[in-house]
């Protein structure tokens, strides 16, 4: 299920979205590598649409171009397990694509094992 505050994804190169009302004219492609944070939903047509806010502008998503994950850029997080180290998300592509920053080393992981393994401590917002 899709919550407030998560992060929106295109699952393929490009994903649609619309700009104010779903109609042809208003239709645009978000890139990959292009995130958004949802800022809630709407109803139109008994279907509920989700709307992200992408790059300062609100759209609604076409649900099935896109992926959703807890994880936000710009949270500084921590290993459940113990490990030393804190790091920071700077950059989601996809959900098997998430860049972050730790102990001055840039690494990869998923956005799914960032999930399971590891919890917020600074939240963005």
């Amino acid at each position: 299920m899709v919550k407030k505050g998560y992060t929106a994804v295109p699952k393929g190169s490009r994903a649609v979205a619309w700009v104010t009302r779903r109609c042809h004219k208003h239709r645009v492609e978000i890139p990959r590598g292009t995130s958004g944070v949802v800022t809630g939903k709407s109803s139109a047509r008994d279907y509920n649409w989700t709307r992200a806010d992408i790059g300062g502008v609100v759209h609604t998503l076409h649900p099935w171009d896109w992926d959703f994950t807890p994880v936000r850029v710009g949270e500084l997080r921590r290993w459940k397990d113990g490990r030393a180290g804190t790091f920071l998300v700077v950059s989601i592509e996809s959900l098997s694509s998430c860049h972050c920053l730790g102990d001055g080393n840039v690494f990869g992981t998923t956005c799914r094992y960032l999930e399971e393994f590891t919890e917020v401590i600074s939240e963005t917002r």
